[in-house]
């Protein structure tokens, strides 16, 4: 098992309207089938810390599931950190900023 935290942002591109709730509420539902992934989701992007490998697949699943809903286009903002020396929760991260 490889932890890492990330951050990432889905971008419904080609829709018939400048609300894009109807896609982003698709992440939460995803991700709760996804229960060794911690995460949390803000206004602007989803954070999640867990294994590396069921990262990428949580994001190729919702990527997936846009399709579904008859999007042509997702454009994906995946940022990673990757700790090698210790492990940092998001949890670890929020605190050594407040």
């Amino acid at each position: 098992m490889h932890h890492v935290t990330c951050d990432f942002t889905l971008i419904p591109i080609g829709t018939n309207s400048t609300s894009v709730s109807e896609y982003v509420k698709e992440v939460p539902r995803i991700l709760k089938t996804f229960p060794s992934l911690t995460y949390e989701i803000s206004g602007m992007a989803a954070s999640l810390e867990g294994d590396i490998d069921e990262i990428y697949s949580a994001i190729r699943t919702i990527q997936e599931a846009l399709f579904d809903k008859g999007l042509s286009r997702v454009y994906t903002v995946i940022k990673i950190d990757d700790r090698r020396d210790e492990a940092h929760t998001l949890k670890y991260k929020k605190e050594a900023v407040q």
